[in-house]
């Protein structure tokens, strides 16, 4: 295993994916590619809800506090963060990484990586998809 994507939104599903891949990274040396898909940012701006400030803050959770099991373990990792719905984005940053293996959350707590999800990558990936989360 080379690369491992991990979607994270902050939900407590998500950060056992991301556990998860930090336990992988710690075992076998892969890469990890931490991924925040953002949907919706249109529709704050039709609110007049400045979207580039939400952009900023979710940036900000995603690179100091999203990824510190990633950072405890001592993983090679990096951050994306990108405007688009979450299995779309997944599968584009997995496609781009060459990523073997992609992990989510079973549930996201915003809603950006739960629900559907996991079934849409399952369904059109040709990688392994891991679903994890806390019970």
């Amino acid at each position: 295993m080379d690369t491992i994507v991990v979607g994270v939104d902050g939900s407590e599903s998500s950060t056992e994916a991301v556990r998860w891949a930090a336990r992988q990274a710690s075992l076998t040396g892969c890469q990890v590619v931490a991924v925040l898909a953002l949907e919706g940012l249109w529709e704050l701006d039709l609110l007049q809800v400045n979207s580039t400030e939400v952009r900023r803050r979710a940036e900000h959770h995603l690179r100091h506090e999203w990824v510190e099991p990633l950072r405890e373990a001592d993983a090679n990792f990096s951050v994306h963060c990108e405007e688009g719905a979450a299995a779309d984005v997944l599968a584009g940053v997995a496609e781009r990484a060459h990523a073997d293996t992609i992990v989510v959350g079973r549930a996201g707590g915003n809603g950006s990586m739960g629900g559907a999800v996991p079934s849409k990558l399952i369904h059109r990936v040709a990688r392994t998809v891991v679903v994890v989360g806390a019970d």
